[in-house]
């Protein structure tokens, strides 16, 4: 009798999650649900813009961006903070694509960021001269930001980038802006 009541919780616990993923798929994730897909990839490609690397999970965020209905919201961003220290900082030009929104730009500098954890592992950003115009550069001191130029900043600043995705924007220029602190 003991064995019954494990197997009839166990069964019951399976059967809620199936009926779970039953109702994911059909009204988050079928074609035919409530949810409209609006997808970035069907957008005008970029005169000029610069495109962060994302990591590699963020394919999955990507898929959940495009997945928003955007008549439904006013409003939708996701902001990505990246701390971390300046291993390489370039002034050079050169393509980047973005996987991500099967878009390509034109990048005037490039920065690299590392951690202290792991001095080998770097992520990449490529800005354009309009995400540099955009930008917003502070460095912290005695707990308050001063405004400073992209052109003050040096290899081995300790930074924190903050990346905002405005997921409502239709052209792929708007949808990245950044705001650095050098701590």
């Amino acid at each position: 009798m003991h064995n019954t009541k494990w197997l009839t919780l166990v069964f019951s616990i399976l059967l809620l999650v199936v009926v779970g993923e039953i109702i994911y798929y059909f009204f988050v994730l079928s074609p035919q649900g409530t949810r409209q897909s609006t997808t970035l990839q069907n957008q005008p490609q970029p005169t000029s813009q610069a495109a962060s690397f994302l990591p590699a999970q963020s394919s999955n965020a990507v898929k959940y961006i495009n997945s928003i209905n955007r008549d439904s919201v006013t409003s939708s961003k996701f902001i990505n903070v990246y701390d971390g220290r300046i291993a390489s900082l370039e002034n050079k030009t050169g393509i980047f694509t973005d996987k991500n929104y099967n878009a390509t730009t034109r990048y005037i500098s490039f920065l690299q960021l590392t951690s202290d954890k792991n001095s080998n592992s770097r992520l990449n950003f490529y800005f354009s001269e309009d995400d540099i115009k955009k930008m917003t550069i502070f460095r912290a001191v005695n707990g308050a930001e001063q405004e400073i130029a992209y052109d003050d900043l040096k290899m081995n600043d300790a930074i924190s980038i903050e990346e905002t995705m405005d997921t409502m924007q239709q052209n792929y220029a708007d949808i990245f802006t950044y705001r650095i602190v050098v701590k």
